[in-house]
C-alpha cells in the first residue's frame, strides 16, 4: 500500500492496514510516497497495490488514462470525507490588524476590519502594503524555497520586504491543485505572488509567524492535522462552479479560465484491477470486498482523529483507536472466506536417510580398507606394477565421490547444495586424470613412442595437475555465480495443497560444461585403454583400465536417462537420492574392477606363475598377430626414466618380452 506525507492520509492507509492484517491475515508492504503525483501510474506499474486518500480531481488525466481507458486501476469507491484546498488567514487577529490600518476614517476602517475572510480585502492597497512589507528574515530562517509564481505586474517577493509590492502566498507544492491559484490571481488581477516551500516548510513558516502575531497568507487543505491545531479564517473567492471548472488548464504559470474558488474534491480509493477480476477463490478476493466497504466519515476524520493527531498522538495510535472504538462497522466490512490450501513440506524419510549414509560409510570404509591394503602391500610385485602413486589419487577420487551422498538433504542449505555438487566432479575428474596418466603410459610404451622414456611418476602427476585445475575453476566460478544453491519450490497440487520443497538447484549451463568436460576425460581415456587393451597382463592393467571405463561409461549411459526423467515428472526432490545411489554404485564397481582382482591375489597369495601360464596361453593365442619390436620394448624397460612403471626391467622379465605380442590396428604395418 502506498503512503504519504499529512496524517489524515496516513491514518486511513495504517486503519486499512491493521483490519487487513489482523483480522484477515494479509502481510502488508508500506510504499512511500510524497504525494499523490503518479500514484495512479505506480499501481498500474505494479509499484503499488492500492492508495487509500487519493485527490481524484486533482490528477483526473491520470485518471481517465489508467481507469477509464486501460482499466488496469480501479476506482474503489469514496473513502468518506471530502478534501479542499483554501486561502487561510490568522482568525484571532487579522481582523484587530486590519482595524488598526489609517484608512481614512473610522467608518471605512471598521468596514474592512470585517473583510478578512474575503479576497476583496486584498485590493485594498493598505492591506497589500501590510503584507508585502513584512520582513520575514528570521522566519525563513532553515526553510527551503522550492520555486514560486508571479504575474507580471508584480515584483520578485522579497523576504526583507524591500521592493515588493505584492501580497506573497505562502504554500506546500505547485503540483497540488496544479495551475488553480495562478490562474485566480491572473483573471481576478490580485496583487499576488505565491512561493512553495514544501510540506512541513509552509507549516514552519506559518507556525512562526502566528507567534509572532504577525499577518499571513497561506493556502493549504483540509483534513490535515495541521490545520486542527491552529485557528484559521478561510478567505473566500467567488464560488465554486462546473463551468469555471471546466476552464482549469493545470498552468502553473496561471494561463486558464478558473477565475473561482477551489473546488471540494472527491477523495477516493484506488487499487489494482488485479484484485478487481481476481476469482472469488483468490485470496486477495476478500480484501477487494473489504476495500471497497471501507470509510471514515468528515465528521470522524476532522473532529476526532485530525484532533488526536494535532495534540500529538501518532497516527499508528490514532488509527488504532479508530478501529477499537468502532467495532461494529469494520466487522460488518470484513469476509474471510478464502481457505488456504494445505500445505505439505517434503522430507527425507528417517529410513531412507539412514540408509542412505549407512551404504555412504560403507563404500568410504570399502574404499580406505583397499587404500590401505595397497598401502600395505605396495611392495608386492602385483602392486607394485599398479602405478602406487596414481592409484591412490584414483582411490582418492573415488572416496569424494562417494561422500557427497553426506550431504543430501531435504534443507536447502547452500553450503550443502555446493558440496552435493561440487563433491561428485571434482571426484571423478580426480580419477580419471590418474586413470588417464596410467593408461596414456601403458599406450606410449607399447606403441612404441619417442617420448615414453620420459613419461615418469613425477612428469604426468604434473600433466594430470591440469584437468583436476581446470575443473576447481570450473567449479569456483559456479559457486561464486550462484550456479549451485539451494532453492525452495512451491505448487499447487491436487485437492488445493501446497507442496514445498527445499531442494538443491545447479543452473544447466553451468552442468552442461562441467559435465562436457569430465565427458571428454572419460572418452579419451576410454580410447587409450580400448587401443592399449591387447597388452599381456602380467606388464600391465591394461584390462583393468578398459573394464573400469567401460562401467564408467556404462552407469553414466544408465543415470542420466534416469535423472533426466525425473525432473520431466517433477519428482526434483529424489533426484538428489537417485543421484547419490548411483555415485555410490560408480565408486564400488570401478575401484573394484580397478584393483579388485589384484587385491585378491596379494591377499590370498596367488603366485605370479599362474597368472604367467595364463598369459602365455593368451600369447600362444594371438601369435599370428603383427608383434612389436622386442629390442625396443627392452631398451624402455631398462631406462631409468620407467623405473616405476609396469615395466620391471630384469633379464627374466626381459626374456619374457620377446614372445610374440598382438598389437592394437592402429599399428599394423
Amino acid at each position: 500500500m502506498e503512503i504519504h506525507t499529512w496524517d489524515s492520509q496516513q491514518i486511513a492507509s495504517i486503519a486499512v492496514a491493521i483490519v487487513a492484517k489482523e483480522a484477515m491475515g494479509y502481510d502488508i508492504e508500506w510504499v512511500c510516497a510524497s504525494s499523490g503525483l503518479n500514484a495512479i501510474a505506480r499501481i498500474a506499474n505494479g509499484d503499488t497495490d492500492a492508495i487509500t486518500e487519493f485527490w481524484y480531481d486533482n490528477f483526473y488525466t491520470d485518471v481517465t488514462t489508467f481507469v477509464t481507458e486501460q482499466q488496469v486501476v480501479t476506482d474503489g469507491g469514496v473513502v468518506g470525507y471530502k478534501g479542499r484546498s483554501r486561502l487561510y488567514v490568522p482568525k484571532d487577529y487579522t481582523s484587530k490588524v486590519y482595524s488598526s490600518l489609517d484608512l481614512g476614517y473610522a467608518a471605512f476602517s471598521d468596514f474592512v476590519s470585517g473583510l478578512d475572510g474575503f479576497w476583496k480585502a486584498f485590493e485594498i492597497k493598505e492591506i497589500v502594503q501590510l503584507y508585502a512589507n513584512a520582513n520575514d528574515t528570521e522566519i525563513i530562517q532553515g526553510l527551503t524555497l522550492n520555486s514560486r509564481f508571479t504575474p507580471e505586474w508584480c515584483f520578485t517577493w522579497s523576504a526583507d520586504g524591500v521592493g515588493n509590492n505584492c501580497i506573497d502566498v505562502k504554500g506546500a507544492y505547485p503540483t497540488y491543485d496544479q495551475g488553480w491559484l495562478p490562474q485566480v490571481i491572473r483573471n481576478l488581477k490580485l496583487n499576488m505572488t505565491v512561493s512553495f516551500w514544501g510540506y512541513y516548510g509552509v507549516q514552519t513558516y506559518v507556525t512562526r509567524k502566528l507567534e509572532k502575531k504577525e499577518v499571513v497568507l497561506w493556502k493549504f487543505w483540509t483534513p490535515e492535522s495541521f490545520m486542527s491545531k491552529v485557528s484559521y479564517q478561510t478567505v473566500a473567492f467567488p464560488d465554486h462552479t462546473d463551468s469555471c471548472h471546466s476552464n482549469n488548464t493545470n498552468s502553473v504559470q496561471g494561463y486558464g479560465g478558473v477565475d473561482c474558488d477551489f473546488p471540494s474534491i472527491s477523495i477516493r480509493k484506488m487499487i489494482n484491477s488485479k484484485f478487481r477480476i481476481a476469482p472469488s477463490s483468490e485470496v486477495v478476493a476478500d480484501f477487494y470486498k473489504f476495500y471497497l466497504l471501507f470509510q471514515i466519515s468528515s465528521d470522524q476524520m476532522e473532529n476526532d482523529l485530525l484532533v488526536q493527531a494535532g495534540i500529538g498522538i501518532s497516527v499508528y495510535d490514532v488509527a488504532c483507536n479508530f478501529i477499537t472504538n468502532h467495532n461494529s462497522t469494520w466487522k460488518s466490512w470484513v469476509s474471510n472466506t478464502y481457505t488456504p490450501p494445505s500445505t505439505n513440506v517434503w522430507e527425507i524419510k528417517q529410513s531412507e536417510k539412514f540408509a542412505l549414509m549407512l551404504s555412504g560409510s560403507v563404500v568410504v570404509a570399502y574404499l580406505g580398507m583397499i587404500a590401505i591394503i595397497m598401502y600395505s602391500y605396495r611392495s608386492h610385485e602385483f602392486i607394485k606394477g599398479l602405478s602406487y602413486n596414481f592409484s591412490l589419487q584414483s582411490i582418492v577420487g573415488m572416496i569424494m565421490l562417494a561422500s557427497s551422498p553426506f550431504f543430501v538433504n531435504d534443507k536447502g542449505n547452500d553450503l550443502d547444495c555446493v558440496l552435493l555438487v561440487c563433491l561428485p566432479f571434482l571426484g571423478v575428474t580426480v580419477t580419471v586424470a590418474a586413470l588417464l596418466a596410467k593408461t596414456f603410459r601403458i599406450y606410449a610404451i607399447f606403441a612404441g613412442l619417442s617420448f615414453a622414456r620420459k613419461l615418469t611418476d613425477s612428469f604426468l602427476f604434473t600433466i594430470n595437475c591440469i584437468p583436476i585445475g581446470i575443473m576447481i575453476i570450473m567449479l569456483s566460478v559456479m559457486t561464486a555465480a550462484e550456479g549451485a544453491r539451494g532453492v525452495v519450490i512451491s505448487e499447487e497440487r491436487e485437492n488445493n495443497v501446497t507442496h514445498i520443497s527445499h531442494v538443491c538447484f545447479i543452473d544447466s549451463v553451468y552442468l552442461y560444461v562441467i559435465s562436457g568436460f569430465c565427458s571428454c576425460l572419460i572418452m579419451i581415456t576410454t580410447k587409450l585403454a580400448y587401443d592399449s587393451r591387447d597388452v599381456p597382463d602380467e606388464f600391465n592393467e591394461a584390462k583393468e583400465l578398459i573394464f573400469a571405463m567401460y562401467t564408467m561409461v556404462i552407469i553414466i549411459l544408465v543415470a542420466l536417462p534416469t535423472e533426466h526423467s525425473l525432473r520431466d515428472k517433477d519428482w526434483i526432490e529424489k533426484l538428489g537420492l537417485v543421484s547419490s545411489i548411483f555415485e555410490l554404485i560408480a565408486a564400488v564397481l570401478v575401484t573394484t574392477v580397478l584393483y579388485g582382482r589384484r587385491i585378491f591375489m596379494v591377499l590370498f597369495g596367488v603366485k605370479q606363475s599362474a597368472t604367467a601360464e595364463i598369459s602365455r596361453k593368451y600369447k600362444s593365442h594371438h601369435s599370428g598377430k603383427l608383434q612389436f619390436k622386442m629390442s625396443k620394448i627392452s631398451s624402455i624397460a631398462e631406462s631409468k626414466h620407467l623405473k616405476n612403471s609396469s615395466l620391471d626391467a630384469t633379464p627374466e622379465r626381459n626374456q619374457k618380452l620377446k614372445k610374440p605380442v598382438r598389437t592394437s590396428n592402429k599399428y599394423k604395418g
